[in-house]
């Protein structure tokens, strides 16, 4: 995201309006030609060269850091409740 409040503003906006890409009720969800249209919009709004280091860096730790701390925090819900044969699964579209 930038530091311009329009632009997150819009982008969110876009994203919201693309539900075939998170919503699984949605009846475009698993059609990929559709997924891959919606994906175009959204690239649009992101240019890898205009991205300051700080922004990736804000984007890796979401997306890396934040899966390593749920599976952490999942793993010691199980511990604690004594679940020694669960699985954690995680699924990536």
């Amino acid at each position: 995201m930038r530091d311009d409040p329009e632009f997150n503003i819009k982008f969110l906006e876009l994203v919201n309006s693309l539900s075939c890409l998170y919503d699984i009720n949605n009846d475009d969800y698993h059609r990929n030609q559709i997924q891959e249209r919606s994906w175009s919009k959204i690239e649009k709004y992101i240019v890898v060269g205009d991205g300051k280091t700080d922004q990736w860096r804000q984007i890796l730790e979401t997306n890396i850091l934040g899966l390593n701390i749920c599976t952490r925090e999942a793993y010691q819900s199980m511990k604690s409740r004594g679940v020694d044969d669960g699985h954690i699964i995680h699924i990536n579209r």
